[in-house]
């Protein structure tokens, strides 16, 4: 097998060059030639008559195998061949007649018929060339148009399957394009809502009930805030994380992340905008459920009887209630942001405390804190620890303490929950 066989397909036009040159029409050629030369030696030499007849043969030939100048040209070359091959004949009649009205006319007609087919033939392969491109042209616009709407179906299958809503705009804000997710957020038959104004679905100002379950009331600010994302849209032609509601076909709200990207013409103008939206109702519901269990916490912390303090890994204070407030004599201001230990006993010693008694604290009690703190970090918890809290008198005051560690979302410890019972009273 030959490795250097290409696979290149010609087009079932293309069967004829130009000027086609195979074998059989040299063969063809000569032959036209050879019947000339006979012709001559039978009749025309002998006869001296029709001398434009036998000529006319091969320029005929010529003419409807090459085109119209090779025509022309074998007119030409006949000229001095007839006068050799009479010559050497000894015939001077040729030169004679050729010179004379008859003679004159029927070489000007050889030439002209000669002309005639010649390009007949040029205008019938112009003809078929020009055929061969167009069906090539077409040919090729409809594999381009094929692959372009293969590609198009591959897009829209990618959309549609997408579990995020995906909206096209174009640049009337009109929707051209939206997949079943984006219907079934806003609560619409999958493709009813195409060829719709998508600013039918935004939110002005006013009070919404909204998917989480809770009422909202939108302000012009708020809305403001929205557009303004919008107007840097328009500056970059993109903007992430887009903070915007839907208005749903109930007429709830619908809270929502979005990505948007412009999209351009081929001369760079606004020609519509691609959004990939993210419905973030149950994140929402989720952060609303913290900031009301965080809120309850706070209360609960707020009016316990007992202190309340809580403190970061390095044991700042970062939450107080007022009892603990009211019990070191010092308010919440003084508190915050302020080290525990500087609340506490640091070194051996004499002290007054709160009931009225001096209590010696001597270098086993702040060995045996150490230890406390040591299994705090290790346990994760810790019960009825004995700790003398310092009050703004200077005071000490006994007390009895729980404590947890708490911890983020990663199971990372950042911060201790202490209940203090105040035992001087």
């Amino acid at each position: 097998m030959n490795k250097n066989k290409t696979n290149n397909k010609k087009h079932p036009l293309a069967t004829q060059d130009k000027y086609p040159k195979s074998r059989l029409l040299k063969i063809l050629t000569l032959l036209s030639f050879a019947v000339y030369l006979l012709i001559f030696f039978l009749i025309l030499g002998k006869t001296g008559k029709a001398i434009s007849i036998g000529t006319v043969i091969p320029i005929l030939t010529v003419g409807w195998f090459y085109g119209l100048t090779p025509a022309v040209c074998t007119y030409f070359l006949f000229i001095p061949v007839n006068f050799l091959l009479y010559s050497a004949i000894g015939a001077s009649y040729f030169h004679d007649s050729l010179f004379t009205a008859p003679g004159f006319g029927g070489s000007i007609t050889l030439l002209i018929c000669g002309a005639v087919v010649g390009k007949m033939r040029d205008l019938s392969v112009d003809l078929k060339n020009t055929n061969i491109q167009l069906s090539e042209e077409i040919s090729s616009r409809t594999k381009s148009a094929k692959e372009t709407d293969k590609a198009k179906k591959y897009f829209q299958n990618l959309i549609n399957i997408s579990p995020d809503p995906i909206m096209i705009t174009d640049g009337n804000a009109i929707i051209s394009m939206a997949n079943d997710s984006f219907h079934s957020m806003l609560g619409y038959p999958a493709g009813s809502l195409v060829g719709k104004p998508a600013y039918d679905h935004y939110v002005f100002e006013g009070t919404y009930e909204c998917t989480t379950g809770e009422e909202i009331s939108l302000n012009e600010d708020a809305i403001i805030k929205q557009y303004d994302g919008f107007t840097e849209l328009s500056d970059d032609g993109k903007k992430f994380n887009l903070k915007r509601h839907f208005l749903r076909k109930d007429n709830k709200i619908v809270p929502t992340d979005q990505n948007i990207v412009f999209l351009q013409d081929d001369n760079g103008n606004q020609a519509g905008a691609f959004s990939i939206i993210r419905d973030i109702t149950e994140q929402t519901k989720s952060s609303l459920e913290i900031t009301k269990a965080k809120e309850e916490l706070e209360n609960i912390i707020n009016i316990s009887p007992d202190p309340v303090v809580i403190t970061d890994l390095q044991i700042r204070i970062i939450k107080t209630n007022k009892a603990f407030c009211n019990m070191l004599g010092r308010d919440d201001s003084e508190l915050m942001g302020k080290y525990i230990h500087d609340f506490t006993i640091r070194e051996p010693g004499t002290y007054e405390s709160t009931i009225d008694e001096s209590i010696i604290i001597n270098d086993d009690f702040f060995t045996n804190a150490n230890d406390k703190i040591s299994e705090l970090f290790e346990t994760g918890s810790l019960s009825n620890w004995d700790v003398f809290y310092k009050n703004k008198n200077n005071k000490i005051i006994p007390t009895t303490q729980n404590n947890v560690v708490y911890r983020n979302e990663k199971g990372e410890m950042i911060g201790v929950f202490t209940i203090i019972h105040d035992i001087s009273e």
